[in-house]
């Protein structure tokens, strides 16, 4: 079939460049032709009144969303504590020894996750010490956030993305005392805005990724639509429709987020929900596992 929006690839030929990307980096979650398939259901050509066309553009945005296996998300373990370590030795004086340098610098500080033990963080820091080669002693037990009294204790988290005060990040680094220590959060990806944000609470990022204006997807400089500028605005109609009815006031994602990634293990929220939402009859065709307040036991599938 040839497509109907000028100058896009055909509905097949992007179904095979996203096959071959499944085969290539999705590994061991690639995706099928029938996930793909039973995801396209969902476009039923109610927001721009077109199903050929809204198929092909979901297409479009699936063959640009970025997955993080394993391996990439070990390798950003490897990435950011290399950054780390950079920004130590810049202040070590002229002729210092590096081998010497690097290895006091590991034994000086202690690592932690940031936020709660069950969540992405502390998976993360599993990655982090065993890519990096840390020994356990390197890694704080446990973390009375009433009773800090080191300044050398380093913070890990999978991705910092809005530093607002609401934030998760802005929370958790406001409640450490003493409150005009400096803190420093390793983080695999981060946005120009949280770094510029957490800065003003005395918080310093590192942070292998910066993403800016250009990764959001419907901004005027999105790199997505770098060179079809003019299906920008009409994808963006048809996302934030279904976008609204699957997530309402949050259809491009968390804070308006409208980010294209996610990892082996879990997808953002700020990631646009119609690669992830199960709501209102939705199909996803990547898994976001939400935060669950409250637990009903009775009520889990599994055990019904």
């Amino acid at each position: 079939m040839a497509s109907v929006l000028k100058d896009f690839p055909t509905e097949e030929e992007l179904k095979r460049q996203i096959m071959h990307t499944s085969d290539v980096v999705w590994q061991p979650n690639e995706l099928s032709e029938k996930e793909i398939n039973r995801w396209l259901k969902n476009f039923t050509g109610e927001a721009i009144g077109n199903v050929d066309e809204e198929k092909i553009l979901a297409l479009w945005l699936l063959n640009h969303f970025v997955f993080y296996n394993e391996q990439e998300v070990r390798h950003l373990c490897k990435l950011v504590y290399k950054d780390f370590v950079h920004t130590q030795l810049i202040s070590q004086p002229d002729g210092f020894n590096l081998p010497k340098a690097i290895s006091d610098i590991s034994s000086t500080f202690r690592f932690h996750y940031m936020g709660q033990p069950s969540e992405s963080g502390s998976f993360a820091l599993y990655y982090f010490r065993q890519e990096n080669y840390l020994p356990m002693k390197y890694f704080l037990k446990f973390l009375d956030i009433e009773q800090i009294v080191d300044d050398n204790i380093i913070f890990i988290d999978d991705n910092t993305l809005t530093g607002d005060e609401d934030s998760q990040a802005h929370i958790f680094f406001s409640e450490l005392k003493p409150k005009n220590k400096k803190r420093i959060l390793l983080t695999f990806i981060a946005t120009k805005k949280a770094v510029e944000s957490l800065a003003k609470i005395n918080v310093e990022v590192i942070s292998p990724i910066i993403l800016d204006e250009r990764d959001r997807c419907f901004d005027k400089n999105s790199e997505i639509f770098f060179h079809h500028k003019a299906h920008l605005k009409v994808c963006e109609k048809m996302v934030t429709h279904y976008g609204e009815k699957i997530f309402p006031q949050k259809s491009l994602g968390f804070k308006n987020a409208q980010l294209m990634y996610g990892f082996f293990y879990n997808t953002p929220d700020n990631t646009i929900p119609i690669f992830w939402c199960e709501k209102n009859g939705w199909y996803p065709i990547v898994k976001r596992y939400d935060k669950k307040q409250i637990y009903h036991f009775t009520e889990d599938e599994r055990f019904v």
